[in-house]
């Protein structure tokens, strides 16, 4: 039941304002998986959801322009050496890592987000090194954890590189389902634990969070729930580092 819950307020955070991943993972590791076997788990539930709402924005006539996908490259060498990271640590060692990136986190939540809607931008990426370097973190990152890492994504291309919020939207989330189709297979040839019921659990209802989410993005919504997901991060942060220290 906890599941189900944790992935319909995820789906609903992550249509709002971003990083649900931060609710599930603990959710995963609350619900007796170790935090290896979570961090893995949690992969199904993204890959879906990217695959949904990557459909969605195709659909809305929010199309991806072939080049801008490059990053891919640099950001899928980063996930597989992520991945692999990953999967030689301790279920321990694991869970420092998401109580700490968890508490990390919380300020991101708080960064103004723009409200001015504008049309996307083609080719808004050019072939660069420097882009380069920094989508192979990026891919690290999504490897190792992939909490919030939309968060960063869209840091990166909306106000650094300047990229319409619109088509960043929609370039971070084919990004976020290639990557994560790369940590699962780097996952299961390092033969990590997944939990496909879980797993299928917080698919089907981040899903529809996900959609309620969408429907009820208003101003004060969104500001009440970056008030609820704060507390409960930092409250999960907390209580994960407390059962590592008993």
């Amino acid at each position: 039941m906890w599941l189900v819950l944790a992935g319909l307020l995820a789906g609903y955070i992550n249509a709002m304002a971003g990083a649900g991943s931060l609710l599930t993972l603990p959710a995963l590791i609350f619900s007796g998986l170790g935090a290896d076997v979570a961090n893995a788990t949690n992969r199904i539930a993204v890959l879906f959801q990217t695959m949904a709402t990557s459909y969605t924005y195709r659909r809305s006539g929010v199309g991806l322009r072939g080049r801008d996908l490059w990053i891919c490259l640099p950001a899928g060498f980063g996930t597989i050496a992520g991945s692999y990271v990953a999967s030689q640590l301790s279920a321990g060692q694991m869970q420092l890592v998401i109580a700490l990136v968890m508490a990390a986190m919380v300020p991101a939540l708080w960064l103004p987000k723009s409200t001015k809607v504008t049309p996307y931008r083609l080719g808004g990426l050019p072939l660069e090194w420097g882009s380069g370097m920094i989508f192979f973190a990026i891919g690290f990152y999504i490897g190792f954890i992939q909490a919030a890492a939309g968060i960063l994504i869209l840091l990166y291309l909306g106000i650094v590189r300047g990229v319409s919020l619109v088509y960043a939207n929609a370039l971070k989330v084919a990004i976020t389902m290639l990557l994560t189709v790369l940590s699962l297979a780097v996952f299961v040839m390092t033969h990590v634990e997944i939990d496909l019921k879980r797993g299928l659990i917080l698919a089907v209802s981040t899903a529809i969070g996900g959609v309620v989410g969408a429907r009820m993005a208003v101003r004060r919504g969104e500001g009440l729930i970056r008030i609820v997901l704060s507390i409960t991060i930092v409250g999960g942060a907390v209580k994960l580092i407390a059962d590592m220290l008993r």
